[in-house]
């Protein structure tokens, strides 16, 4: 039996739920939002520990990938933290 490595979660932890976030995602995405859930699963259908957070999207530099959604009256996205670079807490004017 061996030990499962931890998920690297970048630092995006529950204590920051509710918060207003900059994230910096793959490809050059960066994007302001509120963080709604982290999820850490293991043993699920997704692979052993799998992870990955909920969020409602305020703006973004690639608005173009957010713009199906905006038929639904509030979408809500998921990311893995795979494709997470880094993030920001910000206060509530958007600022550092």
């Amino acid at each position: 039996m061996t030990d499962a490595m931890p998920i690297d979660t970048k630092g995006l932890t529950r204590d920051v739920e509710g918060k207003k976030l900059r994230l910096f995602f793959d490809g050059g995405e960066i994007c302001e939002v509120v963080l709604l859930t982290v999820n850490v699963h293991e043993n699920c259908s997704f692979g052993d520990d799998y992870a990955d957070f909920y969020y409602d999207v305020i703006s973004s530099n690639r608005p173009d990938r957010y713009k199906d959604a905006r038929k639904t009256p509030k979408p809500v996205y998921t990311a893995e933290f795979k494709h997470l670079n880094r993030w920001e807490l910000l206060d509530s004017n958007g600022e550092r």
